[in-house]
């Protein structure tokens, strides 16, 4: 009796142990929360540049949360850095209509494809990604995602400069540029 006792009270050190440090982890690893502003009748590719020396201006709403007011085109420059990190995503219209950011697991995107589907005609948020200096997502209906998914590559790649690297050069301080070798 006494060893399974040990062996529990070892087993559930382990457990406490794992849950403090992934509790920690976590908060260190939180990003601001963000807010993005869209156009009443925007929908297609959103593209965020992240650092941009001549960028709009850092804008904050009264909790704290970041503010990205998106421009008609789709395309905002700003001059907040990328933060890597958990955080909350509001995604709205300037009217105030809150879009929802639906995930592939969601039961709703599997009831788009049905044509009596009350949500097939709906506007989402959908497919975000980032990379070094950049992050993008859709906004539109669900039967779309292929098209707005081929369209987000030729425009990152119209906003992309190309920077040709020397020997011995590092990619690693250059953001959303094409890279090549000499």
């Amino acid at each position: 009796m006494e060893k399974i006792n040990k062996k529990n009270t070892v087993k559930t050190k382990y457990i406490l142990l794992f849950s403090v440090l992934s509790l920690i982890n976590s908060c260190r690893n939180k990003a601001e929360n963000e807010i993005f502003i869209l156009p009443n009748t925007y929908y297609g590719n959103v593209i965020i540049l992240y650092g941009e020396e001549n960028g709009s201006s850092k804008k904050y709403d009264e909790e704290g949360n970041r503010v990205y007011e998106i421009p008609n085109d789709g395309i905002l420059k700003t001059k907040f850095e990328q933060e890597i990190g958990w955080r909350n995503a509001v995604y709205k219209r300037k009217n105030g209509q809150i879009l929802r950011y639906l995930w592939p697991s969601d039961p709703i995107w599997n009831d788009t494809i049905n044509p009596r589907s009350v949500y097939k005609d709906s506007f989402y948020v959908y497919t975000s990604r980032s990379s070094r200096g950049a992050s993008w997502f859709n906004i539109g209906k669900l039967e779309n995602v292929e098209y707005w998914a081929n369209k987000i590559t030729k425009k990152l790649d119209s906003l992309s400069e190309p920077i040709i690297l020397k020997d011995g050069d590092s990619t690693k301080n250059f953001k959303h540029n094409k890279l090549f070798d000499n």
